[in-house]
């Protein structure tokens, strides 16, 4: 007796068991069948499932589903409509603890589990490591319809929620959502909040879901990840928001759409979104607001569709808006529609990447608005439309913009392209065509542009001209692969450097400004040796100096650890061939600068000391591990402190201002003639 006791004893604490089994007092008759059905039953336990029906009937107050579950059965086929909440939790008091596994399975589409509590408790809720399958059923009313929390899996398939008054689906505490192909149809009840909520680094995997009649359809919070094939989600406020570092990401072939919203389709701030494949995300027949939102986030959207978009009087509601640093790539875009104010805005030091895309059929304040130091990659996509007295693609604020292979045209508006603020443009095999107010492209206060490789740009309003440049701003146009421009028109101290054949009218402006403008430049200016003082970045400390000999050169950097600039532990060549000096330009800080033009050769680097050329090694410097004490080392064309070195034979424009014996050099670059120069002077020797 007592033996038996014991090991019955150490089964129940082992084990968890969801039943009575049969109880023995002191003195009493055990019977072979009692004794029979507790090892049964344990068996059962062990095997980890344990098959039933419950009929709960069609009055709409039956019940059964609790009580099997008291009894140890975890395999329930359920028939009929069943009046209960199935609340399973790990709390001390909780009425009974949480099966590790429970499936419910609908014997036919009419199974149906309500909610009891008028929606004070969820109608399904479990917890604590509990795997809680459902399918072939409707889950109705509840605050929360069914619920997962404290790493508990929730596998749904054919599955209708229903009549919830806050959240359809809620996954918690590193749970997991697992919804299969047959689907998840979600309703709420009016002013509910979440279709689905995920908190505190859950997750999923949904093949389909159809969600409606809610406040935001998906929610992400608290580093949350959810993986989607196929969605539609009619929601009042948000399609889907993404929140504190959680992923969302539309997988495969599906297809995603979002309707209805009248705040935005999509947020993320801050958050990771991603529509990845072959297959469309469409957002359309929204009731305002805007359509995808990103607050210091990252994305990809592949094959977005965002027909008629239409908020006409509704203030500032863009179709796409990313800031605060956020990037977002979209390719094989197609969007149309109208605003009052900006169509697309990129803004506060954030990136986007538009490939392959076409925004068409736009009226807009603006199209795209790119400020804030940021930019705009634009390539194999095109966008037209009419501008009510804005801009088509407008860059402000210190950013810049390389669009490539593409095609803008204005029906109207003041400007096609506007590049203003110190700003700039690279324009690379695009065409910019149609009417403006002003000109198809401005470049100005303190801004530059750079034409070529067989772009063009047209005005079809022969009142205005094809390109204007004013308030101290640079064009650049390069002849490869038959650029040409028509008509173009400088205002106070701009300049335009275009090689012969690319500008049909260049205005006389734009070369010179009066009959007192400087005589061009001369390479004798920069013959000899030219050395700087001691000089500091902020991290390290170096001298450099010049040394030209009729048409060549050689600029060296010492790098020293001092600010005496004592002994140099690192010094970096650059040999330099085929100089030039070409015409005046006007420096943005109003001077006087020349243009000059080199072949940049050679760059080596060499380590002076021991020390230096073991840390080169150690950190792999340049990509390289053979660094050696006094031993010059090639770097073209390599990336040292994420700085990409130019290739041997470069060609490279510069400007310099000279004053007495002070030189004052700018920034080469392969692209334009920088429009500042230093202001730290080399010293004629």
């Amino acid at each position: 007796m007592q033996k038996v006791l014991l090991v019955l004893l150490i089964l129940l604490l082992t084990f968890p068991v969801y039943a009575q089994l049969n109880t023995f007092s002191e003195g009493d008759v055990i019977s072979a069948e009692k004794m029979n059905e507790n090892f049964e039953y344990l068996e059962q336990q062990f095997r980890g499932s344990r098959a039933t029906i419950v009929d709960c009937g069609t009055s709409g107050t039956g019940s059964g589903i609790n009580q099997a579950i008291a009894q140890g059965f975890n395999d329930i086929t359920v028939s009929g409509t069943c009046n209960e909440n199935l609340n399973f939790v790990d709390w001390d008091d909780s009425p009974q603890l949480a099966p590790k596994y429970l499936k419910l399975v609908g014997a036919d589409s009419t199974a149906k589990i309500v909610d009891t509590s008028d929606g004070a408790d969820s109608t399904i809720f479990v917890g604590a490591g509990t795997t809680l399958s459902v399918e072939n059923m409707t889950i109705s009313g509840g605050k929360y319809a069914v619920g997962a929390y404290r790493n508990s899996n929730l596998l749904l398939s054919g599955v209708v929620i229903e009549g919830f008054n806050q959240r359809g689906i809620d996954i918690g505490g590193s749970s997991f959502l697992g919804i299969g192909s047959k689907g998840v149809t979600i309703i709420g009840k009016a002013e509910a909040e979440f279709g689905i909520c995920f908190t505190q680094a859950s997750a999923s995997w949904i093949h389909t879901v159809n969600i409606s009649n809610v406040q935001t359809g998906i929610n992400l919070y608290n580093q949350s990840y959810a993986s989607i094939i196929n969605f539609f989600i009619n929601a009042e406020l948000r399609g889907i928001s993404v929140h504190e570092s959680s992923t969302f990401v539309r997988s495969r072939t599906g297809a995603g759409v979002i309707e209805g919203t009248s705040e935005e389709a999509i947020n993320a701030s801050p958050g990771n979104f991603y529509s990845w494949g072959e297959g469309t995300l469409t957002i359309q027949n929204l009731r305002g607001g805007g359509g995808i939102h990103f607050d210091a986030s990252r994305g990809y959207i592949a094959n977005l569709k965002m027909p008629d978009f239409d908020n006409t009087g509704t203030g500032w509601n863009p179709a796409i808006q990313i800031n605060n640093g956020s990037a977002l790539k979209l390719e094989g875009a197609q969007i149309s529609g109208s605003t009052d104010e900006k169509l697309i805005v990129i803004s506060e030091g954030s990136n986007m990447d538009i490939r392959g895309s076409s925004i068409k059929d736009i009226s807009a304040g603006n199209g795209i608005d790119v400020g804030g130091n940021s930019r705009l990659y634009f390539r194999d996509s095109n966008i037209n439309g009419t501008i009510n007295d804005g801009i088509l693609v407008d860059l402000r604020y210190g950013s810049s913009a390389h669009i490539q292979d593409s095609s803008l045209n204005l029906s109207s508006g003041e400007y096609g392209l506007r590049i203003a603020n110190n700003s700039s443009l690279e324009f690379w095999n695009s065409k910019l065509s149609g009417t403006s107010t002003w000109g198809l492209m401005a470049i100005e206060r303190v801004s530059s542009a750079v034409i070529r490789s067989g772009s063009s740009i047209n005005q079809t309003s022969a009142e205005s001209p094809d390109v204007l440049v004013r308030n101290l701003s640079l064009l650049t146009v390069w002849a490869d692969g038959g650029t040409s421009i028509g008509k173009v028109h400088c205002w106070y101290k701009s300049s335009v450097s275009a090689d012969e054949g690319t500008v049909a009218d260049l205005d006389p402006s734009c070369i010179e400004e009066g009959a007192d403008s400087p005589a061009p430049g001369s390479l004798d200016d920069l013959q000899g040796t030219w050395k700087t003082a001691c000089q500091t970045d902020g991290t390290s400390f170096s001298s450099q100096s010049l040394d030209v000999s009729e048409t060549n050169a050689t600029f060296t950097v010492n790098i020293y650890p001092d600010s005496n600039c004592t002994t140099a532990v690192a010094q970096f060549t650059s040999s330099i061939s085929n100089m030039t000096v070409g015409g005046s330009m006007n420096l943005n800080d109003g001077s006087v600068g020349y243009k000059v033009n080199y072949i940049q050769g050679s760059l080596t680097l060499t380590p002076l000391n021991t020390e230096m050329s073991d840390q080169f090694n150690q950190y792999g410097y340049c990509g390289i591990t053979s660094w050696a004490n006094g031993v010059s080392t090639e770097i073209n064309g390599r990336t040292c402190d994420s700085s990409a070195q130019p290739l041997k034979n470069t060609t490279f424009l510069n400007t310099y201002k000279l004053i007495g014996t002070n030189l004052f050099l700018g920034d080469g670059s392969a692209l334009i003639y920088p429009p500042t120069v230093d202001s730290d002077p080399f010293v004629k020797q």
